[in-house]
């Protein structure tokens, strides 16, 4: 335990919140694989471990949901567990970490596992908006639709104006994470590509939602594996990386139509 709290402090001194501009982002990877479905068993364990003892592991405060942007995130990322700290989030690892000696257990089919931590992986990323380079992602079970938001979504008729809703949902969602890393300035956000991959109905806290796999560009550079939208704590609106060499097919084909 020690010995993965002192690579922590190597790598993000955490007294120093925020670094020439830099955003912490720091990814715990335990041992244990976890599919999508049982992501509330390693939140539920997680929060049993630390008692509760700071918001930003729960996001509630007062009775009432802490409405700003989550920087703790517990995410299935290639089958594994992890949890995600962005930002000020980094301080609450050390609570953690503490409860780890009383042992952290993952209920799965009536077998309580013992979390581990197998790998941590921790950068500090500048997250100033480009002026013309366009970087590329997947997004993954995103949730930008919920109550005006969907009803407004069905009642557009036409497919390209569909796209821009979503688009301008897009940015938004772009920029609540910004704002909630204190990445500034945040805004001249720009979407460029755009390709909805699937459409489809997601469970939410047992009430459905409408979700989208998507294919997109934009100026801003995202971390990867964070969340966007709605249930973004919670592994949905998962942000992945388009490896380079997709990157470039796609720049020479948005070249040749022009």
């Amino acid at each position: 335990m020690f010995y993965f709290l002192n690579i922590i402090y190597y790598f993000y001194p955490i007294e120093n919140k925020q670094v020439l501009n830099k955003t912490p982002y720091l990814t715990l990877y335990f041992k244990q694989n976890l599919a999508p479905y049982e992501l509330p068993l390693l939140r539920s364990a997680i929060l049993k471990a630390v008692q509760k003892q700071h918001v930003l592991y729960h996001n509630h405060k007062g009775g009432m949901f802490r409405q700003d942007y989550p920087l703790i995130q517990y995410k299935s990322i290639k089958g594994k567990a992890a949890v995600i700290y962005l930002s000020d989030g980094v301080e609450a690892i050390p609570l953690l970490f503490n409860a780890t000696d009383k042992i952290i257990y993952l209920s799965n089919h009536n077998k309580d596992i013992n979390l581990s931590v197998e790998q941590i992986v921790s950068k500090n990323y500048t997250l100033m908006p480009a002026q013309e380079a366009l970087f590329f992602y997947k997004i993954r079970n995103w949730l930008p639709l919920h109550n005006e938001h969907y009803t407004k979504y069905h009642q557009i008729e036409e497919k390209h104006n569909k796209i821009s809703f979503l688009k301008q949902h897009l940015v938004k969602n772009i920029i609540t994470f910004m704002k909630g890393v204190s990445a500034y300035p945040c805004n001249h956000i720009t979407i460029g590509t755009f390709e909805i991959k699937q459409e489809k109905w997601i469970s939410f806290k047992d009430i459905k939602f409408k979700g989208f796999d998507v294919f997109f560009s934009t100026n801003a550079f995202l971390p990867p594996y964070i969340g966007l939208g709605k249930g973004a704590a919670h592994n949905y609106g998962v942000i992945i990386p388009v490896k380079k060499q997709i990157q470039e097919q796609v720049k020479l084909q948005l070249n040749d139509e022009e």
